[in-house]
């Protein structure tokens, strides 16, 4: 992480239930420590639907694993598969 945010990588796209976001968090708190500027990425976080009535708290979670006050974008994630047939070849 902390590399990437020194070659130059900008957007930062994650997710509690990716189970990574402690990891994350050391990362910038590692890319922070060598003089990156909060302020100058943009990090996303989601929350599954299954936190629909928890929202705030899945927020929380994510900001304690990322060692982070805000996040830019906090999306609620509601991935519901139809079992509709797509149009490319050799997929459903």
């Amino acid at each position: 992480m902390a590399h990437a945010l020194k070659s130059g990588y900008k957007l930062i796209d994650g997710a509690y239930c990716y189970g990574n976001e402690d990891e994350v968090g050391a990362g910038l708190a590692k890319a922070f420590a060598s003089g990156i500027k909060r302020e100058d990425i943009f990090v996303v976080s989601k929350v599954w639907a299954t936190y629909n009535t928890r929202v705030e708290l899945g927020l929380d979670k994510s900001l304690k694993s990322l060692g982070l006050d805000y996040v830019d974008l906090f999306l609620v994630v509601s991935i519901l598969y139809l079992g509709v047939k797509s149009h490319h070849k050799g997929t459903r």
